[in-house]
C-alpha cells in the first residue's frame, strides 16, 4: 500500500511529464536542426538569355554562349553584404551543385565553372549551345543565415536533445523509485 494516497498523483505527474517532454524534444530538435545543417536549395531557375545574346565574341560567330557572362546564385555569399561571412567560411562553400537544362545535366568544369563566391560561368560547349530553352535549373547546398560556423558549437547543439531525453528518463526513474520506496 502507498502512503498518503500519493501514488495516483505521482502517476499523473509522470504521465504529464513524459507527454510534455515528448512534445518538447520534437520542438527542440527542430530548432537545433537549422543552425547546424546546410540547406539544400532545389531547382533555382536561372535564365541565361543574356549569355546567348551578343555572342559576337564567340569564335564561330554562331548563336553560342558568351563564356564571359557570369550568373550569381540567389543564395550565394556574394549576394548580400551581411552574407560575407559565408565566403570566408570553408564549411559554407557551395557544394553538390547540379545544373540541368530540360533533361540534360551539365558537367562541372566542362560546361560550367563555379567560383567560391557563388558565380556560375557557362562555357561555350556543344551541350550548352544545343539546349533549346534558356531556363536552367540549379540545385546546391550552402549554409543557412543562422548557421553555426564552429564545429564544437554544432556538436554541443546536437547533444541538447539527447541530454533532454536523459533528463526525462531520470525524472521518470525517480518517480518510479519513489513510488516503489513508499510501498509498505
Amino acid at each position: 500500500m502507498v502512503k498518503d494516497g500519493g501514488a495516483a498523483n505521482q502517476i499523473i505527474m509522470a504521465s504529464i511529464l513524459f507527454l510534455l517532454g515528448a512534445v518538447l524534444i520534437g520542438i527542440v530538435a527542430g530548432q537545433i536542426n537549422g543552425p547546424v545543417n546546410k540547406v539544400v536549395y532545389y531547382s533555382e531557375a536561372v535564365d541565361f538569355t543574356t549569355a546567348r545574346a551578343g555572342c559576337s565574341a564567340c569564335s564561330d560567330g554562331s548563336s553560342g554562349i558568351n563564356g564571359t557572362f557570369n550568373y550569381t546564385l540567389v543564395n550565394a555569399p556574394s549576394q548580400k553584404s551581411e552574407w560575407a561571412w559565408k565566403a570566408a567560411e570553408s564549411d559554407c562553400d557551395i557544394t553538390g551543385l547540379n545544373v540541368t537544362n530540360g533533361t540534360t545535366s551539365w558537367t562541372s568544369a566542362t560546361d560550367y565553372v563555379l567560383t567560391k563566391n557563388g558565380k556560375i560561368a557557362i562555357k561555350n560547349t556543344t551541350v550548352t549551345i544545343a539546349t533549346n530553352t534558356n531556363k536552367t535549373y540549379v540545385t546546391y547546398r550552402t549554409c543557412p543565415n543562422d548557421y553555426m560556423t564552429s564545429n564544437w558549437s554544432r556538436s554541443v547543439m546536437n547533444m541538447i536533445g539527447g541530454f533532454m531525453a536523459i533528463c526525462l528518463l531520470a525524472a521518470g526513474a525517480g518517480i518510479v523509485i519513489n513510488l516503489l520506496r513508499n510501498r509498505e
